[in-house]
């Protein structure tokens, strides 16, 4: 494959590289679909993600369930849930 790393530290950088760029693929994909959306046909997206990685919160544990609605073009985000990392508490917020 062409790949020769030392410790396991390369392997995981290169994976954690690749996740992000198809990430952003993924995101780039939902708001092209979004524009195209009208209020009678309306397009909603549910990420259970890393509070750290989608809010911005550096060094938080817990993970977010979260709602991208799309609406005739536009997008509205709402945060439905907050659960602890290993999945035995959620807390609804709406």
């Amino acid at each position: 494959v062409g790949f020769d790393w030392p410790d396991v530290q390369g392997p995981m950088e290169k994976v954690a590289e690749e996740l992000a760029e198809v990430r952003e693929q993924i995101a780039a994909a939902m708001e092209e679909a979004g524009s195209r959306t009208t209020q009678a046909r309306r397009l909603a997206w549910l990420m259970f993600e890393p509070e750290a990685l989608v809010a911005g919160v550096p060094g938080s544990t817990r993970y977010v369930l979260q709602a991208a609605v799309w609406a005739g073009g536009r997008r509205s985000d709402v945060t439905l849930a907050e659960v602890d990392p290993h999945g035995w508490h959620m807390t609804w917020l709406g």
